[in-house]
């Protein structure tokens, strides 16, 4: 198994937002983001992440609310996605084919 390893960030605003892209252990690339109760899903924050997934097919593979401190109202969502690195057809996902129709 190859370790995870940080490929680039696409949003840190502190104590609000965080999105990271990693490749995963099953080799896919993996977007996690953590972001406050604060942040609107239409702030402009948010931007990059949006662009990014518009770009991809992508599924959503959770989804959690968590307590911590140092965020805003002491508590995050982190959301997790699996990025394909191509469309996988048939499998159940967000098709970057199908929103670009």
């Amino acid at each position: 198994m190859r370790p995870r390893c940080q490929l680039a960030t696409l949003a840190y605003e502190p104590m609000f937002l965080e999105a990271h892209l990693w490749s995963g252990n099953n080799g896919f690339r993996e977007l996690g983001v953590y972001v406050s109760p604060l942040v609107d899903s239409a702030d402009p924050w948010l931007l990059p992440v949006a662009e990014f997934l518009r770009m991809t097919c992508f599924e959503e593979t959770s989804r959690i609310t968590v307590p911590d401190e140092e965020m805003m109202f002491g508590q995050a969502e982190r959301i997790t996605y699996r990025i394909f690195p191509e469309c996988p057809g048939d499998v159940l996902h967000n098709c970057m084919i199908e929103r670009q129709r």
